[in-house]
């Protein structure tokens, strides 16, 4: 036996962070005393909830999150993650399983699945009970880890590979303004804009899903070498969950157990909405709603798009405040709506004006980024990945909207909009990226999930203090996002024949 292999992998596994449970860094890392197998270049012990092997270079963790859900995660033997994943909510789970050794492989097998990992390479195939196969990482070269420094800070540029049956269909991944629904053959940019949202979720016509838990700059690529992930900055390492199932509905379940459970909406939500590019006086609202209700149509919700706090090119912006003008009473305004059995969704941005009192609140904390948003030149970002942040946006949306009677919030930009090349996944990154560092990390490690924590706090908020159900609508999304009641619609689209194909 080679005995400092077995001192190595016994370090790599109780010292392991690896981003596992949404309430410690590494619960999964409870290993068993003995170690399993020692021979050549590879190396594994038995976990609790599964096994960590290390081959060819690679140390890779084979984890039950549920009887069809497992979580692969890799590094060079180190993770450098400080903060568990922000997307899933499920622990590993207590899952029967037995490991079968041969000289080629190691055999995870459970009631529903049996898991093979190639002792040369590492790549892992999926089958189910019987023996058939799901599917599998590429035989040859299937990881590739590379530790890199970003923003002072050490993580990983991570990708990895798939080997797909030629008849297999690929659906997911958010919603992109592109003329094809299946991904067999495309390149996808994962960066959020304003008519492209990610959510690096795939399902496959062979009933099996696989998540991508990173979140930073990302592509999907399916060609002739295979369909890949790969990422910018991954400090856990590379990070994928798998789902499989009899059907499509079981891989969305796994998911969703994973991820959180979707909400029910207010029933009033399943009915039809009234939007235009802002009505400009409270007047108007009731005007327009009170002609609806007397041609007998049946509307359910005004939508009050922007400005209704003053100019785009004040400080007022998305201060949670009504221009007293315009809007002088509010709560009168809400109050006719309900007395014709409708509602109103209000918008509001992440983007704060400099003269609110929000700002003022979030800027004593150090809670607003530095860059101005491109529309007003008087307004900036607020940090959604601090809990006071999240806590101070929704205590002003609460006492400025939601006490008047406003029934659902339409988040606007939150990709998150910063500067006007919104629509232009270049830009879009270039602008996040100049945002520097939230309360989490740097923005290079969290470029998309603003929407899923900026959604967290309103919702948190709402179910905090109000015994309603929640709606909200908003122009990105991202895994987990589902479990906020977090409605994302396709953004500012065009009106043209090319869209409405799209």
């Amino acid at each position: 036996m080679n005995k400092s292999l077995i001192a190595s992998i016994l370090v790599l596994s109780s010292s392991l962070a690896i981003q596992a449970a949404p309430t410690g860094l590494d619960k999964v890392g409870q290993l068993q005393p003995l170690v399993q197998s020692v021979g050549g270049g590879f190396a594994y012990v038995r976990l609790e909830n599964g096994v960590q092997l290390r081959a060819n270079g690679i140390t890779k963790n084979i984890l039950f999150y549920g009887p069809n859900t497992v979580r692969v995660n890799a590094n060079l033997g180190k993770t450098y993650a400080i903060h568990p994943s922000i997307v899933v909510v499920g622990n590993p789970a207590a899952v029967q399983f037995s490991v079968e050794e041969s000289s080629e492989a190691l055999t995870l097998i459970s009631p529903k699945l049996r898991i093979v990992a190639d002792k040369k390479t590492g790549a892992v195939a999926f089958h189910r009970a019987d023996g058939k196969l799901i599917t599998r990482e590429r035989a040859e070269n299937s990881i590739e880890l590379k530790k890199v420094m970003i923003s002072g800070a050490p993580t990983y540029e991570a990708t990895q590979s798939f080997t797909l049956a030629p008849d297999e269909s690929l659906y997911g991944l958010g919603e992109y303004n592109e003329p094809y629904m299946d991904y067999r053959g495309q390149k996808v940019k994962l960066v959020q804009t304003n008519i492209g949202i990610v959510v690096p979720m795939l399902v496959s016509t062979k009933r099996y899903g696989i998540m991508w838990d990173i979140y930073s700059k990302s592509f999907f690529t399916d060609d002739a070498s295979g369909a890949t992930f790969s990422s910018e900055s991954a400090p856990a390492g590379m990070d994928y969950y798998f789902f499989a199932g009899d059907n499509l509905d079981d891989v969305i379940a796994a998911y969703r157990l994973l991820t959180g459970r979707a909400p029910m909406f207010p029933k009033a939500a399943f009915g039809l909405f009234m939007s235009k590019e802002r009505y400009k006086t409270q007047d108007r609202v009731v005007e327009v709603a009170q002609n609806f209700r007397k041609e007998g149509f049946p509307l359910d919700y005004m939508v009050q798009d922007w400005q209704y706090w003053g100019s785009d090119k004040d400080g007022t912006w998305s201060g949670m405040i009504w221009n007293k003008e315009r809007y002088p009473d509010p709560a009168a305004m809400t109050k006719a709506l309900h007395d014709m059995h409708m509602k109103l969704m209000i918008s509001i941005w992440p983007s704060v004006g400099n003269d609110t009192e929000l700002a003022k609140e979030l800027d004593a904390k150090n809670l607003r980024f530095k860059p101005l948003h491109w529309i007003s030149k008087k307004a900036r970002i607020y940090d959604a990945f601090s809990p006071e942040g999240r806590a101070i946006y929704f205590k002003h949306i609460k006492k400025g909207l939601l006490d008047v009677g406003v029934d659902a919030l339409w988040m606007d930009g939150t990709e998150v909009e910063v500067g006007g090349a919104c629509h232009d996944p270049v830009g879009v990154e270039m602008d996040i990226k100049h945002l520097g560092t939230n309360a989490m990390g740097d923005f290079t490690r969290y470029l998309n999930p603003y929407s899923l924590m900026t959604t967290k706090g309103t919702y948190e908020g709402q179910r905090a203090t109000s015994n309603k159900r929640v709606l909200t609508l908003t122009r990105s999304s991202w895994t987990g996002q589902q479990r906020y009641a977090a409605l994302p619609w396709d953004g500012d689209t065009t009106a043209s024949w090319s869209s409405l194909h799209n």
